[in-house]
């Protein structure tokens, strides 16, 4: 008896056993957020934030996380894969820092 997947590439049989999340436009990309005491601070706060315009994400650090005499910036842009790693919902943001752990 052949196996359902006989004779497909290696990418068809990974590509049909994920079961990919389906994840809202609105979160196609994320910003990336740092929150400090200034500019060159070694023990800044990194922050992935799931909105994709700088402004709302610079809020959302600002009014959930920041220290009100703390400097916020937005450093650039988070792919959507990331989001999609993290399972960030839309509005929603992870502290990424040198204490972060991946579990496995």
């Amino acid at each position: 008896m052949r196996g359902v997947n006989e004779g497909k590439s290696t990418l068809y049989v990974w590509h049909s056993l994920a079961k990919p999340r389906i994840i809202p436009l609105a979160a196609q990309n994320a910003r990336f957020v740092r929150a400090s005491k200034f500019r060159s601070d070694e023990n800044a706060t990194l922050y992935v934030v799931a909105v994709s315009e700088p402004d709302h994400a610079i809020e959302i650090v600002r009014g959930k996380v920041a220290d009100f005499s703390d400097d916020v910036e937005d450093l650039g842009r988070v792919s959507r894969a990331l989001v999609r790693a993290l399972d960030l919902a839309p509005g929603n943001f992870i502290r990424i820092d040198h204490r972060y752990k991946v579990s496995a």
